[in-house]
């Protein structure tokens, strides 16, 4: 490959690359050729070359922009990119310097490697305990506790693998696929050993899920031995990138606006539910669940009639009641039967400048289920009944008499049967 050839390739294809999907709780926000991505816990800049007319000023505003809502930044400087006296600018506007690593990409067909594993150690892949593990490790090009974080678990465009002995990790890496590139980026590398990047390197080539297309070029941002293991396997340096960072004065949020539960909290959460509601799905199951003492449900039938403005004004009204019901800070799950769940945070949602409101309180196809972490509130969408079960005093007070005007008689109080019940052939 032509060092030339490569930097140009990823110039175009992944230097200023965004996502077409922002990552879970994120935003994105442009000021010009910058993008901007708040994450809620911490930031990131992107952009190609930059102009010098009025460059001083589009720092500040970043800057600023970041001071609003208190989340430390990053902004990566390439030594290739211009102006080359960014990173001065960037110095006056209150950013410090980081780490310096060189920029490494390889042909995967071309990368060559050997080495095999001592006596007693084995390789896991996908482990689901890796993020925990190595999350303290670092700083990577990307984080793996971010990547998870990035999207629904499992993400099949993100492969790990770790080198272990009686359960103790020795060497990990992770690799995840850049989607409408050519390229697949090695996140980070505990320990340059060559058996875990051979792993990476033969996963993101090829890839065995056949939903997945493999990728051609491999990068990664290394220094030291690891940047000498990428070059022993055919990995040519095409420029350096410096980090700088911008940090407020104020601890940032622990936690994104919208976080996607794993495994163990989603089996946790739903086995609850379970539990405690009765669940019992199915086309044939009127009501559901065991509908509590204090929940009143409606039919949502008239909806029908009233079009996507209706469903919008249903959706407007359970928002606004759940808002005005979670205590400060608290958060509130919405989940999806046999689907992706989140947890999120409602005064951090919805709003000018914050990812959108989670889900939906409309069953459009599914079991749709908003509900408080100790259970107390929330709402159940049943699909087939066609009916919205909303539950909890507090909630009830708030929004009762505004679904009732929306929807008509109320189908079930309690649980029991007092209106329109003719809709679903009760």
């Amino acid at each position: 490959m032509d060092v030339d050839e490569c930097r140009l390739r990823f110039d175009r294809q992944v230097r200023a690359r965004v996502r077409e999907e922002p990552p879970a709780g994120s935003v994105v926000e442009w000021d010009g050729r910058v993008a901007r991505t708040h994450f809620g816990t911490h930031g990131t800049v992107t952009h190609p070359d930059l102009p010098e007319d009025g460059l001083d000023e589009l720092v500040w505003r970043q800057a600023r922009a970041f001071a609003d809502r208190g989340e430390p930044a990053e902004w990566k400087v390439y030594a290739h990119g211009t102006p080359v006296d960014l990173g001065d600018r960037l110095l006056s506007a209150g950013f410090t310097a980081g780490w310096t690593r060189q920029v490494l990409i390889a042909d995967l067909a071309a990368v060559t490697l050997e080495g095999g594993l001592p006596r007693g150690v084995v390789i896991k892949e996908n482990h689901k305990q890796l993020p925990d593990l190595v999350g303290a490790t670092g700083p990577h090009r990307a984080s793996l506790v971010e990547l998870v974080a990035d999207g629904p678990e499992p993400s099949g465009d993100l492969h790990t693998a770790a080198m272990m002995r009686d359960g103790r990790v020795l060497a990990a890496g992770w690799v995840e696929l850049l989607e409408d590139t050519d390229f697949a980026a090695i996140g980070g590398m505990i320990a340059p050993e060559p058996a875990i990047l051979s792993i990476l390197c033969a996963w993101a080539r090829q890839p065995p899920d056949l939903r997945l297309a493999g990728k051609t070029y491999v990068l990664a941002e290394a220094d030291g031995a690891l940047a000498a293991l990428l070059t022993s396997a055919g990995f040519l340096p095409i420029t350096d990138v410096t980090s700088f960072h911008l940090s407020p004065p104020e601890p940032p949020a622990r936690e994104r606006p919208v976080v996607h539960i794993g495994d163990v909290e989603y089996k946790r959460v739903w086995d609850r539910f379970d539990a405690d509601f009765r669940f019992n799905p199915g086309v044939p199951s009127m009501p559901a669940i065991a509908e509590p003492q204090a929940s009143v449900t409606w039919h949502l039938g008239v909806l029908l009639d009233g079009g996507e403005q209706a469903v919008d004004q249903l959706r407007r009204i359970v928002e606004r009641g759940l808002r005005a019901c979670t205590e400060p800070g608290e958060d509130l799950y919405w989940l999806d039967w046999n689907h992706p769940g989140c947890r999120f945070y409602p005064a951090r949602v919805g709003g000018q400048g914050q990812p959108p409101w989670p889900g939906d309180a409309y069953p459009n196809g599914d079991y749709y289920i908003y509900i408080t972490p100790d259970f107390r509130l929330g709402t159940f969408g049943h699909p087939w009944e066609h009916s919205l079960c909303v539950f909890g005093d507090s909630l009830l007070a708030e929004i009762e008499h505004d679904l009732t005007e929306l929807l008509g008689t109320v189908m079930r109080r309690g649980g029991h049967n007092i209106g329109n019940v003719q809709h679903f052939g009760a």
